[in-house]
């Protein structure tokens, strides 16, 4: 019949799939860089209230690696990537947030937090006022340090 056809067929579809295989990690990108982590901040993760404290004077001094540590993104890890970096900018980086952050950080010097705890997870309520009323931050507990909850 047309078994040579078939053949040919199959050997050209074998070649492209072996082809793709070999160069599908070029069309996935490189991994991302691996940072090189200067002595960080001192990060108290006893509690949820302990770590927010310290991730807002990790932000004050722009320390991104830090804050980095502490989302539960890079529990864990052996070392952060220039992504994880990133992401802790654009949560706690913006200047657009700054008056926000220095309302959280005002409540919570003033023990204006509300905590809520449930087993291995925290949620701490700020009210901030304006159109905004209140900032929700959820934190869990992983190998026993505290770590906040980050959306990839």
């Amino acid at each position: 019949m047309h078994w040579d056809r078939f053949l040919l067929l199959g050997s050209i579809l074998t070649g492209l799939v072996g082809g793709c295989q070999k160069s599908s990690p070029a069309y996935l990108g490189a991994p991302p860089q691996v940072v090189e982590e200067a002595p960080r901040a001192s990060l108290n993760q006893s509690s949820p209230l302990a770590l927010l404290s310290s991730m807002l004077t990790a932000a004050r001094a722009g320390d991104f690696n830090a804050i980095a540590r502490a989302q539960d993104l890079t529990a864990g890890k052996q070392e952060i990537t220039i992504s994880d970096v990133q992401r802790a900018e654009r949560d706690w980086g913006n200047r657009a947030q700054q008056p926000l952050r220095e309302k959280v950080e005002k409540a919570l010097q003033q023990g204006q937090v509300k905590a809520e705890q449930q087993g291995e997870s925290a949620t701490l309520r700020v009210q901030v006022g304006g159109a905004l009323g209140s900032v929700q931050l959820t934190f869990v507990q992983i190998e026993g340090r505290w770590y906040q909850h980050t959306v990839p």
